[in-house]
């Protein structure tokens, strides 16, 4: 059955996971990342990617907010359809705004999304929150105060450069990248961290879940494909 897309105008949106979540391990296991899909931005003439959004039979679905359409492509990565176009009537689109998934009918509307987690996070040298106060500042009186108040207020960790919500209520918390990739860590709907694995460079989470992470990767010309990788997870 193809499924069936729905426009809603309006209000802010209450996200529904989708998909039934395998028993989460415990403790934090090395997880591992096999691609097993890969829609070349260069083949598809992807113009920018932003969201994705995965159906309940891993259909994945490309915005093109630029085009003001969706690109629709089954779980082997074959386009099945494209919908929408800049208008007002049924089928068209004025703004290509965040959407969901709901049994097998994409619902597509303007509004916001939040939901947040306690993380510990990667915890900030106290020498480099010194060499950064330092650098700032000048060895004065005034300015000596002004780097005790800001030591005082300084962050202790360092902030996470994405979030995402997966399809099973996990939560995919990419942390600072290094010369490796990005590291992410695996929350589980209770808040716990069940996982943790490296992105490739270049790689931004744009759906996730217990079984399959799907991807944008950008290229030299920061061209984006959409990219579906297989967890491994290894207890």
């Amino acid at each position: 059955m193809r499924p069936s897309i729905v426009l809603i105008g309006g209000a802010t949106i209450c996200l529904a996971c989708t998909g039934a979540a395998d028993s989460p391990p415990r403790g934090d296991a090395e997880w591992e990342l096999v691609e097993d899909l890969r829609l070349d931005a260069n083949v598809e003439d992807f113009s920018l990617v932003g969201r994705l959004y995965v159906g309940p039979q891993h259909e994945i679905v490309v915005p093109e907010p630029q085009d003001d359409r969706l690109r629709l492509y089954d779980s082997t990565g074959t386009l099945v359809a494209a919908i929408g176009r800049r208008g007002s009537g049924p089928g068209e689109f004025q703004h290509v705004g965040v959407g969901f998934w709901a049994a097998d009918t994409l619902v597509v509307w303007d509004g916001r999304f939040a939901r947040s987690y306690a993380h510990g996070g990667e915890p900030i040298p106290d020498s480099a929150l010194d060499r950064a106060i330092a650098a700032m500042t000048s060895e004065s009186e005034r300015d000596r105060r002004a780097r005790y108040l800001a030591r005082e207020r300084a962050p202790a960790v360092y902030a996470p450069i994405g979030v995402t919500l997966g399809l099973d209520g996990t939560v995919w918390v990419e942390l600072r990248s290094t010369d490796r990739g990005t590291p992410v860590v695996v929350i589980s709907e209770a808040g716990d961290s069940i996982g943790s694995l490296l992105l490739p460079m270049r790689t931004k989470i744009r759906q996730a879940g217990m079984t399959h992470v799907w991807v944008t990767e950008t290229d030299a010309l920061d061209l984006a494909s959409v990219v579906r990788y297989q967890v491994i997870r290894r207890n």
